[in-house]
């Protein structure tokens, strides 16, 4: 009996711990560079928070300073740039898996000094919309955080010398930025797709 209660402590205690852990799962994105005037590969991080529903669409609102938008291709998803948002729909049955995190990568350029603010929704299978698009008040973190970077202020340049930013990685024969090979490691493991 006294097994049992413990037990039954023990995974009463973890549940407790582990929700915490699963309310601070966010849509984040990350930048291989953050220059001012570069154009950059955003990666978005989705975790599929549903213990029941697959993620279907990703939307992702850009700032118009964000000219050059290029999304990767994503096993499984299509991907659409129109008026000022970049959409991943997924295939039917391509979702990514409740529990799992998708990875979407897009190449968007020229990145504005300062901070990056890209409001994202989140379409789940079974019609829930999560809508990602708070900005963080006196410090607190809020519920739905919009994704979001800090671009590196924009450093002086001695006179005549070129602006930094430009293309950070080179591009294929085919004139896109990512790499035939490349392609299921922006779709990334375990995100249903």
């Amino acid at each position: 009996m006294i097994r049992r209660v413990l037990a039954v402590a023990a995974l009463t205690a973890a549940g407790v711990l582990a929700a915490p852990g699963a309310a601070s799962a966010h849509v984040t994105v990350q930048a291989d560079t953050t220059a001012p005037g570069a154009t950059a590969t955003l990666t978005f991080s989705v975790p599929s928070e549903s213990a029941t529903a697959a993620t279907t669409v990703l939307a992702v609102r850009v700032p118009a300073s964000l000219t050059r938008l290029d999304p990767a291709p994503r096993p499984g998803w299509t991907a659409r740039v129109a008026a000022g948002t970049v959409t991943w729909t997924a295939a039917p049955g391509r979702g990514v898996r409740p529990g799992a995190t998708g990875r979407f990568a897009l190449r968007a350029g020229p990145l504005p000094p300062g901070p990056l603010a890209l409001p994202a929704t989140q379409t789940y299978d079974d019609g829930r919309v999560v809508a990602w698009n708070e900005q963080a008040a006196d410090g607190t973190e809020p519920e739905h955080p919009a994704p979001a970077l800090t671009v590196a202020a924009a450093a002086p340049r001695a006179h005549g010398a070129p602006a930094a930013g430009g293309d950070v990685a080179p591009r294929t024969p085919a004139g896109a930025w990512w790499a035939p090979a490349a392609a299921p490691a922006a779709g990334g493991a375990g995100g249903g797709g």
